[in-house]
């Protein structure tokens, strides 16, 4: 049997038809099949969990409108669906007229519901300046000890004066919360320590692995405004026995972040005031040109560790004066050029 993709000149939406409950098409194009390859099409596009829309093409005749809103053959496709595993097949008349050639079924992936022993969690996302559309977040890096103040701040007297590269640690993709307006973020339990670290966040919009330094701004989709929140007692505790240190950076809410500002509207930012007040104290203020890596740079080292892919967030330093913050204590983070980013912790 072979795949013919729909005839020239008949385009997909336009035989969309009715009686669905997932969006025609969605998933991708239909084939068409001749009526004796009915049964192998559907074989074809079948999945478990899959809903199946099989369009009628009746050479020329136009569906009724009772064929558009309904299934026909009700038996017939309830047999076809427990046949080939699928969750649902729903048979439509052809809702466009066709030339008289066409004789068969269009046949296509409706939508894909795989079966889950409970539902899935949400997909983490962030808004998007001046559009509708929402950013999925795939997954959190931070870069660690990115500005010369901040390392040496923190002890970290070799990574000060270049003799260590910064390095990287993730946060869960769920541990996200932000977006525009003044965002609450809940003070996490077992810690009597919460610091603030302000930093700009890259959102990339492609992926790829070892990337060269001067492709690195072409896989991305945006910046954002970010705090890394850090549970800095437990942090501390770990790093004396060496034990890793996720539960002091990878806690809920510890990943806050403003609207993602697209790169077609800001550029790419290579220098520029970022800051964090606290209750209208500046408690932290640099320049972004003050970073030992820049975005090329962590981008292309990042990319040599693991496939970097569309979805990523990537927080790429803070600046020196990271300290705590209490319950009631609201926070104004901004960057030039990219945004800023309201917070209270309750």
């Amino acid at each position: 049997m072979s795949l013919k993709p729909t005839q020239p000149g008949v385009q997909a939406d336009a035989i969309s038809a009715g009686g669905g409950d997932g969006e025609a098409g969605q998933t991708g194009q239909r084939f068409m099949f001749a009526a004796g390859e009915r049964d192998a099409g559907l074989q074809a596009f079948a999945q478990p969990g899959s809903h199946l829309q099989v369009i009628k093409a009746d050479g020329g005749r136009v569906a009724s409108d009772a064929e558009q809103k309904r299934g026909e053959e009700v038996a017939e496709s309830s047999a076809w669906a427990r046949k080939i595993h699928c969750r649902k097949v729903t048979i439509t008349g052809c809702p466009a007229p066709l030339p008289p050639v066409f004789f068969g079924y269009f046949i296509g992936l409706t939508e894909f519901i795989m079966s889950f022993t409970f539902p899935p969690h949400a997909q983490p996302s962030l808004p998007v300046a001046g559009s509708a559309a929402r950013f999925p977040v795939r997954r959190i890096f931070c870069v660690g000890r990115n500005y010369a103040d901040h390392a040496r701040e923190m002890g970290a007297a070799d990574q000060a004066e270049g003799r260590e590269p910064p390095f990287f640690f993730m946060k869960p993709a769920d541990a996200l919360v932000g977006g525009a307006g003044e965002v609450s973020v809940r003070y996490p339990s077992l810690t009597a320590n919460l610091h603030h670290e302000v930093e700009m966040i890259v959102a990339l919009g492609a992926g790829g692995e070892n990337v060269a330094v001067d492709a690195a701004n072409s896989l991305i989709f945006g910046y954002a405004v970010g705090l890394d929140l850090t549970r800095r007692d437990i942090q501390a505790a770990a790093k004396a026995k060496g034990h890793p240190w996720d539960m002091g950076k990878g806690f809920d809410q510890s990943a806050v972040a403003s609207e993602i500002l697209p790169a077609t509207a800001c550029g790419h930012p290579r220098q520029g005031r970022i800051h964090l007040d606290v209750n209208g104290e500046t408690r932290q203020a640099g320049d972004l040109s003050d970073m030992m890596w820049n975005v090329p740079d962590i981008i292309a080292n990042l990319s040599t560790f693991v496939r970097l892919e569309a979805g990523d967030l990537i927080y790429t330093g803070t600046p020196a004066g990271v300290g705590p913050l209490q319950r009631g204590d609201r926070l104004l983070a901004e960057v030039a050029g990219v945004g800023r980013l309201q917070a209270v912790i309750v």
